[in-house]
């Protein structure tokens, strides 16, 4: 076993549903406990322990956790909302709180990662193919039909399909107009990691979504990908 106990926050996620099946077996731990700033969700049964949380932006956000760590002598931690990321990072504590690990991305990544216009600027940097992406409230679309989405969010919260701006010239510079890219049915997700000597993997969803959480997801290969 790497680790007795780990802590996975924002528990009420399929990531975490994922997370705990895979865990055990795997012989990465002994014990999987959640917390979560709500209860109502299936997954929360299957834990070895649940606890509640307050929200990621409360003020005792932290000291609540670090009561949750020391009660249930957690070894890691594995912050999973876009939230709680958020406030991981800026706090410092993506590496270590209270003395345990925290197993997460790094700071570039998270800050790159959780803000779609610059997850776009640093697939342009880096000469990859990417859809067209201006700030609203500041710059006018390229083209509409578009789409509009909040600049930070999870999923497909929020997103819709502009054919008229001026029914949406209210919206501030927390969105973004972006590229509509067809057809409806090619949503994909892409996932890739690299370890620390090298080694990389690479894995491909067609994904059917709803509400912004995926529905139906295949795996597929796409040597582009992968090359």
């Amino acid at each position: 076993m790497i680790f007795d106990t780990i802590l996975l926050t924002g528990c009420s996620s399929n990531i975490a549903a994922s997370i705990s099946q895979i865990a055990r077996p795997e012989g990465v731990t002994r014990h999987v406990i959640g917390c979560d700033c709500r209860d109502d969700h299936a997954f929360a049964r299957s834990l070895d322990c649940f606890e509640i949380m307050p929200r990621a932006e409360e003020p005792d956000y932290f000291d609540r956790l670090v009561e949750i760590l020391r009660r249930h002598d957690v070894d890691a931690v594995v912050p999973l909302s876009d939230m709680e990321l958020r406030q991981f990072l800026r706090g410092g504590f993506l590496d270590r709180i209270d003395g345990r690990r925290v197993i997460a991305p790094n700071a570039l990544s998270v800050r790159v990662g959780l803000d779609k216009l610059e997850t776009n600027r640093m697939l342009v940097r880096h000469g990859l193919l990417a859809p067209w992406t201006r700030i609203a409230g500041r710059q006018a679309p390229l083209e509409l039909p578009c789409i509009l989405k909040p600049r930070f969010g999870r999923g497909g919260q929020g997103v819709v399909v502009v054919h008229d701006v001026e029914r949406y010239s209210d919206v501030g510079e927390d969105h973004i107009w972006q590229e509509l890219v067809l057809p409806e049915n090619e949503e994909y997700t892409c996932c890739v990691y690299v370890a620390a000597d090298g080694e990389h993997r690479s894995i491909a969803f067609r994904r059917a979504m709803e509400e912004g959480i995926t529905s139906v997801a295949e795996v597929v290969e796409i040597q582009a990908v992968r090359s």
